[in-house]
């Protein structure tokens, strides 16, 4: 890259690789984590290893760690059960299968990602430029066992966050070893069916872990059918004073979907509440992961370098509008879409002893990555390709160079100010031009920078206030960038201020938080038509409340309430898709006799469909429980979702439609409905 950035990227990570200063051993964060200690039953073993450095700095009051033992609790049948663990965050399905969920969180309709950033082990998940959209977010590819645990974080107060990390970021850390290998099977409603096998071992000083599972079920409703196979090995290994970790992870999977289904066709009996507005939608995708961690301890800090590949494939058959655009063949498309992931990051941390109680912790990061992508879209019936819409070669490379300095100024006051710079070259070869239209081919460089800032207050160990402030941005779909008339990086703003109170003993947490963020610019991607549709500026508030109990070692409870106002700023009107009111609690016991028991409890309140607020979703309330025992070497689980059997809507939008017989288009909600009560029994050996 010639640019200046890139230039500046490349001299830091050199000097970083060459410097050979005396620093002393790293110091516990500043502002160290406050989560209640929760039960667990997980043992890590006498063959783990702990990556100095790596748990989860708490930057503000909203941030919560989920460990891996209430993961495990909870349902497991779909990888991503364990989301609704994150307080109000809304997962919902219009497909489902192996399509990537929708996620509504803090006013923002995040579509399938483009809001929302995950990591993996420190590897940025959301793909860029997808066919399907912006920061595509597909979770189909981990075995919820496998993960440690989640740092589940709001708002854009964390430089090492990039892009998507608007609404919030989720850093899950996955496991290198387990207390013991296992095998089980599961067995459900729908001919839900499950196989997972988990082996671990200690290695050379270290530990290996390797699980393999296959999942498959008809479905609730027609055309639900599914199938998924899962691989997964990670190896920790001590090398002098370093630690590798080398990650190896594989996914396929196939499914047909119902669509979403028309209210008025519902009405009317035309189509079952259960049915299939086109029975040949659906697809098939894969996944191959590898990454390489080296970390290794520093005089007065710890220095972290990885790199990742990793290869993808998505076939997916959708139809939202039926005969609308083509009242003779249907309205199907296939999105077809290779890529290759190429990246990594080098990060180096130290701390410094200043006069008196002052103590500085400094940062400095530098993130690669590049991505060379070949979308295609089709025009289909039942499947089969008809006429190609277009065809392209993309390429998108992204360097972020970021740092913070954390000052504890005194034993109660803790300042943190970080700024990260993202330069981005998008890249469009267009294949496929058709006689007409413009040529998509182009390219476009885009810089953008994103200040940090946090405070946080001691009045005592037991009442603590923080304060944060951030910059965050989404990075277009390439397409867009390149085209004619485009308007920018949406960028975003925002501020949170919160106060964590513990009292009897720390049995009992209390936090509130109120929160604030605008955006410059709302944009949504037609992926059809490669162009972003301009909502315009927006602001977003609202207010968090969370309440924790740990009455016993063994049993610990939550419950997230949230309220929260959307609106675009030039009109006044509401933004479509942002839920106010959401309500969530969970309970675990896990008690020492190994009888162990979860409940989760969702509700979330209507939202507008529209951007005039005229057409609103049905409001929800789903529970789920668990139930199950486990001793030293047997195990079984009984997992009910939706226990009381409720009709609910898991997602719900209002568009144009036509059904075969209609003469015309007709605005209408449309909805996916929601999973009836499902049982699974699971029976679990371990050894």
């Amino acid at each position: 890259m010639p640019t200046r950035l890139f230039q500046l990227i490349l001299t830091l990570a050199a000097l970083v690789a060459s410097s050979g200063l005396a620093w002393a051993q790293d110091l516990p964060d500043i502002a160290s984590p406050t989560e209640l200690p929760m039960a667990s039953t997980e043992d890590d073993g006498p063959y783990s290893i702990t990556v100095e450095g790596q748990r989860p700095r708490v930057l503000s009051a909203s941030q919560k760690t989920i460990p891996g033992a209430d993961i495990a609790a909870g349902p497991v049948a779909v990888p991503y059960d364990f989301l609704h663990l994150v307080p109000n965050l809304v997962v919902g399905l219009h497909e489902g299968g192996g399509k990537a969920p929708q996620y509504l969180l803090r006013g923002f309709d995040a579509d399938h990602g483009a809001d929302l950033a995950m990591y993996v082990d420190g590897i940025p998940i959301n793909e860029v430029s997808h066919v399907h959209g912006i920061g595509y977010l597909d979770l189909h590819f981990l075995i919820p066992e496998l993960i440690e645990s989640v740092d589940a974080r709001k708002g854009a107060y964390a430089a090492e966050d990039g892009s998507f990390a608007t609404a919030g970021t989720l850093r899950l850390t996955l496991r290198s070893s387990a207390p013991k290998s296992e095998v089980s099977g599961s067995f459900g409603s729908y001919n839900t069916r499950r196989g997972l096998a988990i082996f671990t071992t200690p290695l050379a000083g270290g530990s290996l872990i390797a699980a393999f599972e296959a999942q498959g079920t008809d479905g609730f409703t027609v055309a639900g059918q599914s199938h998924r196979v899962n691989a997964q090995t990670k190896l920790a290994l001590p090398l002098g004073r370093n630690t590798m970790e080398v990650l190896a992870m594989y996914y396929a999977g196939s499914w047909y979907a119902p669509g979403l289904l028309p209210e008025r066709a519902v009405l009317d009996g035309e189509i079952p509440v259960f049915g299939a507005f086109n029975p040949t939608d659906g697809g098939s995708s894969s996944r191959l992961l590898t990454a390489a961690t080296l970390t290794t301890p520093l005089a007065n800090g710890s220095w972290r370098n990885q790199l990742y590949v990793q290869h993808k494939s998505l076939e997916l058959f959708h139809d939202f509008t039926g005969f609308t655009d083509d009242p003779l063949n249907g309205d199907q498309i296939a999105q077809i879409e290779s890529r290759t992931t190429l990246g990594g990051e080098s990060a180096v941390k130290w701390t410094s002893q200043l006069p008196g109680e002052m103590t500085l912790r400094s940062r400095i990061g530098v993130q690669v990555r590049n991505d060379a992508i070949s979308p295609e879209l089709w025009h289909t019936t039942a499947r089969q390709l008809r006429e190609q819409v277009y065809g392209l070669a993309m390429t998108q490379t992204s360097g972020g160079l970021y740092g913070d300095e954390e000052l504890q100024l005194t034993a109660k006051l803790s300042l943190r100010a970080g700024l990260r710079l993202d330069e981005t070259l998008f890249v469009v070869h267009d294949l496929h031009a058709v006689t007409g239209q413009p040529d998509a081919s182009g390219q476009r460089l885009a810089l953008v920078p994103s200040p940090k800032a946090s405070l946080l207050y001691k009045f005592t160990d037991d009442v603590q206030l923080f304060f944060d402030y951030g910059n965050g941005f989404r990075l277009p779909h390439a397409r867009a960038a390149v085209a004619p008339g485009f308007t920018g990086i949406a960028a975003s703003k925002g501020a949170e201020v919160g106060l964590r109170t513990f009292w009897l003993a720390r049995k009992l947490e209390l936090t509130g938080v109120a929160w604030w963020m605008d955006t410059d610019h709302d944009v949504a991607f037609d992926a059809d038509a490669g162009a972003n549709i301009e909502i315009g500026p927006a602001r977003r508030y609202g207010g968090e409340v969370a309440v924790r109990v740990k009455p016993l070692i063994w049993l610990h409870a939550d419950v997230d309430a949230s309220y929260t106002w959307a609106h675009a700023r030039d009109t006044g009107l509401p933004l479509a898709r942002a839920p106010q009111l959401l309500l969530s609690g969970n309970a675990i016991a896990q008690h020492p006799s190994g009888i162990f028991t979860t409940a989760r409890v969702r509700y979330v309140g209507a939202y507008p469909l529209d951007d005039v607020g005229g057409h609103l979703s049905q409001p929800y309330a789903v529970t789920d429980a668990v139930v199950g025992w486990q001793n030293e070497r047997w195990g079984t689980t009984l997992q009910v979702a939706n226990l009381f059997d409720v009709a609910w809507r898991d997602s719900e939008y209002f568009y144009t439609s036509r059904l075969k017989n209609e003469p015309l288009a007709v605005d209408d909600v449309h909805f996916r409905p929601g999973e009836p009560r499902t049982v699974m029994m699971t029976v679990k050996l371990r050894f």
